[in-house]
């Protein structure tokens, strides 16, 4: 039996407008780019950023790549692209005082450049590396991608050019051509299939001093990217307060309803189902758990019955909560009490 298609968590991104906007510039029709990425063209093409899931950002740079008949397009974008939204981040990178304090701002507002882009610095008495990935895809999420945010993290922490990294890595297998990365990248030494995507400065060229360094303007600058991470979502947050509306409302004999859990929270069911799409999990799943976790918390009181925990977990019999119990647990709910004593 196929498993439920993996979810994820959406989060803010100028990426598809601007991409969109680059197709239609190129004489190319965007609509189906904006389709790879589940987007209204009309809507996303004049926006300045839309909420959208890593995969779905990814699907659209390779279409994009294959529309352009350009195989590293994604190499260019960075700087080809012609966004709306004001790049808090940009500006910080272009405030701070050296590589590895542009590198640590990386860090810090990774999902900035890419949605669910994560990074890490590692740092050697010979070297600095900035190592890009994307956590809960352990192969990546393609060449196109995985160029589009070296590219990116590389201009940043250089300022566009004066540093060439010592070497690189790549998450995807080795494709076709590489010397148009070799010329993007300003390295030969590519290595491909790595665990992560990445690259590495030499120590001295880490800490040089970058031009225009301004801590004032790099305060400001660090406050706005705060706040348009802020409008990243958290996995979970809303989630969460579901959940804890879902447990208020146990007890019944029946499980909560999402148009009840929605009322409850001011706002119509199909709002509901889309902060949760965001945050990549759905309703019956957090419906789930919070029943499990309310009948772990009874199964503690043993002045309880079984009959009476199935109750107050919103199952109309004890039968129907064992199995359910089961399944959560692996053994029935009497067998859990026994043990956990």
């Amino acid at each position: 039996m196929a498993g439920r298609p993996k979810l994820e968590t959406k989060g803010p991104s100028a990426l598809p407008p601007a991409l969109l906007r680059l197709v239609r510039a190129r004489g190319l029709d965007p609509a189906p780019i904006a389709a790879a990425g589940r987007l209204d063209v009309e809507a996303a093409e004049h926006a300045d950023e839309v909420a959208i899931a890593p995969s779905s950002a990814a699907q659209m740079l390779r279409l994009a790549s294959e529309h352009l008949a350009e195989p590293h397009v994604a190499l260019a974008l960075p700087a080809e692209l012609p966004f709306r939204r004001y790049d808090a981040l940009a500006l910080a990178a272009r405030a701070a005082a050296s590589p590895r304090a542009v590198a640590a701002l990386v860090v810090t507002y990774a999902p900035l450049v890419f949605p669910g882009l994560a990074a890490s610095v590692d740092a050697s008495a010979s070297e600095l590396r900035v190592a890009l990935s994307f956590p809960g895809h352990p192969r990546g999420l393609g060449l196109a991608t995985d160029e589009y945010v070296i590219a990116a993290v590389l201009a940043l922490v250089t300022r566009g050019g004066g540093i060439a990294p010592r070497r690189a890595w790549i998450a995807s297998p080795r494709p076709p051509s590489i010397t148009p990365l070799f010329a993007a990248l300003g390295t030969s030494e590519i290595d491909f299939g790595a665990d992560d995507t990445g690259f590495a400065l030499a120590a001295e060229a880490a800490d040089r001093p970058l031009p225009g360094a301004d801590p004032r303007l790099l305060a400001t600058a660090t406050h706005l990217a705060s706040a348009a991470l802020a409008n990243v979502p958290r996995k979970g947050a809303f989630a969460d307060v579901v959940a804890t509306r879902i447990a208020a409302s146990l007890g019944r004999g029946e499980a909560p309803a999402a148009d009840a859990i929605a009322a409850d929270l001011h706002m119509s069911t199909r709002t509901l189902q889309r902060r949760l799409d965001d945050e990549g999990t759905r309703f019956s799943d957090v419906l789930e758990r919070a029943r499990e976790r309310r009948a772990r918390e009874l199964l503690a009181d043993e002045s309880l019955g079984l009959a009476e925990i199935a109750y107050r977990t919103g199952f109309a019999d004890l039968a129907t909560f064992s199995r359910a119990f089961k399944r959560w647990s692996g053994m029935p709910p009497g067998a859990y009490r026994r043990r956990t004593k």
